[in-house]
């Protein structure tokens, strides 16, 4: 059995951000997946003095988008308006099935 793919996205936030849009796409600007990530600080702390950090990981959909993919981050303010972003690309390839080799042992 295939372990299913994973992308791991993570990173500091280094403004007074209260939420997180994280976001892989395709082409065209087609959305495959987004999380929501709470970055706010309880104690109400002011960054980049306490830097909030965030990991995630999304499933790589199958079949996927052959060649460039992106990850976007969107740093929103407690009123939900964006305070800025981030968009990085990385490559995908297709997923090539391991080969089977069939041995036939009965004589010719």
């Amino acid at each position: 059995m295939l372990n299913e793919p994973l992308l791991t996205v993570f990173g500091k936030v280094i403004v007074h951000a209260t939420r997180l849009e994280i976001s892989v796409e395709a082409r065209n600007n087609r959305v495959l997946d987004s999380i929501d990530v709470d970055v706010s600080d309880p104690d109400g702390g002011i960054r980049p003095a306490q830097q909030a950090e965030f990991q995630v990981q999304f499933p790589l959909p199958y079949p996927r988008p052959n060649g460039t993919m992106w990850v976007v981050v969107t740093a929103y303010d407690s009123l939900g308006l964006p305070l800025g972003g981030e968009r990085r690309p990385f490559l995908v390839g297709a997923i090539i099935q391991p080969r089977l080799r069939i041995l036939d042992f009965r004589d010719g």
